[in-house]
């Protein structure tokens, strides 16, 4: 039996919110990406000639610049945004969260809440390991983070050969 303790604070939701960009929202996410940037691209090239003094800057160019110095602090800041926005919309009760893990699935007691799940239902999309965090991306909507620094009743080897038995899903390095 593994247990482990997480505290969801701004560093546990990041590795959450990155692990589902790099799963389930990969393709989506790519794509976002690589058009933001584009855009990012193409506003720049309109600064040349203001920049070289072939015409004036007008309102509307600055307009755009402003727009797009916003967009690429978003793209380049994703995860961290999505954190955040995650910590205000988070319940006080479900800052922090106990898990322990049997051989049938996993149960997880916050302070609003005790929730059963199952290994047998395969809802586990993915599991990543972030560094300090374990993650389990359920769907494009849903993930539970574990810290792995709080892991008692064996070793990280152990607890990954358990789940990866359990899931048939092997872990991904993030």
């Amino acid at each position: 039996m593994f247990r482990i303790e997480s505290v969801y604070d701004h560093a546990c939701l990041y590795a959450m919110t990155k692990a589902m960009r790099k799963t389930v929202r990969r393709k989506r996410s790519r794509i976002s990406h690589v058009l933001g940037w584009l855009l990012i691209v193409v506003v720049t090239l309109q600064w040349l000639p203001i920049l070289f003094g072939s015409r004036y800057a007008n309102g509307t160019d600055w307009v755009s610049l402003i727009v797009i110095v916003i967009m690429a602090f978003v793209v380049w800041r994703e995860d961290h945004l999505n954190a955040r926005i995650s910590e205000k919309r988070m319940m006080p009760t479900q800052k922090q969260a106990v898990t322990t893990f049997n051989e049938d699935g996993y149960v997880c007691v916050t302070e609003s809440a005790t929730t059963e799940w199952n290994f047998s239902t395969g809802h586990i999309a993915a599991i990543c390991d972030m560094g300090d965090y374990l993650v389990f991306v359920l769907n494009k909507t849903y993930v539970q983070g574990y810290d792995k620094r709080t892991l008692s009743g064996g070793s990280i080897e152990e607890f990954y050969r358990f789940l990866e038995e359990k899931t048939g899903i092997t872990v991904k390095k993030i």
